[in-house]
């Protein structure tokens, strides 16, 4: 009978905040279960009160002196104590393995030195592009820190397979494998969606408002509240600032603060069209453009309504919905080629029905149940290797 995993998963982000790696990690975290997980995670000041939190959860209290300003920086200060205390939660619950999931450098390096010198077995979970998309000193810390990682990976998985094809045509001494986000999927039966013209056309924007998607969004936006007959609902008060600050009108937007999974995916059926942009320039390096699958694209999959996606062409998302057919794909930065686009989803019923089954088919892809099972799969591999 082949041992127990029980696996140690060190990130930034972890419940009760409501960012997508928080929720990636947790949704994994509840179907891998008490007997196979424990959560290691920083302190936040987020009240829990969205979900149950059945499996082991350590919070790192990041701040020096009740300090919160600076610090994303003053944390490293505590970089050695940190180390040690997980070091203790390792051997308390006797833990297998290590699941790093990235965007944070301070929590890799802790789970790289853990790994060091518990000598476990490494995982680490590429959500984004690293050296690449760094920038003065934090690019320093990356040439140094993200080969000691690859080095000491025994698999490195990555969210998407733009960013696995990425990495395994750039850094070809090391294995990747794609660990998609887990999502628990409902028993979606297709239905028919019919939309009445005769009523205000409703849009639904969700996710974060940032690098990845600034500059689409705004534009996206701007066109949809242009036409009176079309209304913004915003899922996330900090969105519709960064909305508002960007120039779209407050009372454009119907906006919602958070709400709990059955509320929000009844609010989201609410509405007609879901809006998925993605950058066409930013902040952010090319790479990292031409490669992130945003965490907030799974819900639109099995939305049952028909998704706009606003995106450049050839990045892997576009690429995503072209070979899938799951949406309709506008990329010109021209007003009217977008509201065009609007216009064909609101009258081709029959693309749009298309476009809406192929969408809940792709969705099963990401049951968090086939995650957690292509990641026992690969971890049982490398222990018999």
């Amino acid at each position: 009978m082949a041992e127990k995993h029980k696996i140690l998963i060190i990130s930034w982000g972890v419940f009760p905040l409501q960012q997508a790696m928080s929720v990636l990690v947790h949704n994994l975290a509840k179907e891998l279960g008490h007997d196979s997980v424990v959560v290691v995670g920083e302190k936040s000041n987020v009240a829990a009160n969205w979900d149950s939190v059945p499996y082991p959860l350590y919070y790192i209290d990041a701040e020096i002196f009740g300090i919160s300003k600076g610090k994303e920086y003053l944390k490293w200060l505590l970089l050695f104590p940190t180390v040690n205390r997980i070091k203790e939660i390792v051997e308390a619950h006797n833990c297998t393995s290590i699941l790093c999931p990235f965007p944070d450098e301070f929590y890799l390096a802790v789970s790289y030195l853990v790994t060091k010198e518990t000598k476990l077995p490494f995982y680490p979970w590429f959500h984004n592009t690293y050296l690449e998309n760094r920038n003065g000193i934090k690019k320093l810390i990356a040439k140094f820190l993200q080969p000691k990682v690859f080095e000491k990976a025994e698999v490195i998985f990555t969210i998407s397979d733009g960013l696995t094809e990425y990495y395994a045509s750039t850094y070809k001494s090391y294995e990747f494998c794609t660990l998609v986000h887990g999502f628990n999927i409902p028993k979606q039966i297709f239905k028919d969606f019919s939309i009445d013209i005769s009523e205000k056309i409703r849009f639904a924007y969700t996710g974060s408002f940032n690098e990845s998607c600034k500059d689409a969004a705004v534009r996206l936006c701007k066109a949809i509240v242009s036409d009176c007959k079309y209304e913004l609902h915003v899922f996330g008060r900090s969105a519709a600032l960064n909305l508002a600050q960007n120039g779209i009108p407050v009372e454009s937007m119907v906006i919602y603060d958070f709400l709990s999974e059955f509320e929000f995916f009844e609010k989201l059926q609410f509405c007609h069209i879901m809006l998925l942009p993605h950058g066409f320039n930013g902040a952010w390096s090319q790479i990292e453009f031409d490669t992130i699958f945003p965490t907030r694209t799974i819900p639109l999959l099995f939305s049952n309504r028909p998704i706009l996606l606003y995106s450049p062409e050839n990045v892997f998302l576009t690429n995503f919905f072209k070979v899938n057919r799951c949406g309709f794909i506008e990329s010109s930065r021209d007003e009217v080629c977008i509201l065009n686009t609007i216009r064909e989803i609101i009258t081709d019923e029959f693309k749009r029905n298309d476009v809406i089954f192929n969408a809940l088919k792709i969705s099963q892809k990401f049951d968090v149940r086939l995650v957690k099972q292509q990641l026992f799969e690969m971890l049982e591999i490398k222990r018999k290797t």
